[in-house]
């Protein structure tokens, strides 16, 4: 049929009309660089604090969670301007949290046939910091943990 309608005429397309991304800045740029900073710091330090403690690999998973509490919660909050949301959410939570961390530690583990601890490690992370998320989110959105609680917003509501 070639896309035409039972009427003779070729649907028509949708067209999305999208805001214009307003232009990076250097200030942009700053806020992203030193939220990496510090988000670097903090994930080395909980690193060397794990391993000073003989709980590596675990130091990871435990950044990892606390990595998406924060984003979570920084997903909940209201509109915060484009510096806050690079400086926190892209510089200081990409730098803190550490996939590529988590991935080598899993290969470590295959590789000396440590399964189990391998299955838990992944389980851990992967549920471990979606919950954290979660938990974040509603907290910070709702003032609980039940997604029906009332929004955090103005006066608290008269039941």
């Amino acid at each position: 049929d070639g896309g035409v309608s039972d009427q003779g005429r070729r649907p028509r397309r949708l067209r999305v009309r999208r805001r214009p991304r307003p232009p990076v800045t250097m200030r942009d740029h700053v806020a992203l660089a030193l939220g990496a900073v510090l988000g670097a710091f903090a994930r080395k330090s909980a690193s060397d604090y794990a391993a000073h403690r003989g709980l590596t690999p675990w130091g990871t998973c435990a950044v990892n969670i606390m990595g998406s509490a924060a984003l979570g919660a920084l997903a909940a909050s209201e509109p915060l301007p484009r510096q806050a949301k690079l400086f926190l959410g892209v510089g200081f939570c990409g730098a803190f949290t550490t996939f590529s961390t988590f991935s080598t530690d899993v290969v470590g583990m295959v590789e000396a046939g440590d399964y189990g601890k391998a299955a838990t490690y992944i389980a851990a992370n992967n549920v471990g910091g979606v919950a954290a998320a979660l938990a974040a989110f509603r907290l910070r959105r709702y003032g609980g943990l039940h997604p029906r609680s009332p929004p955090l917003r103005g006066r608290p509501s008269k039941r």
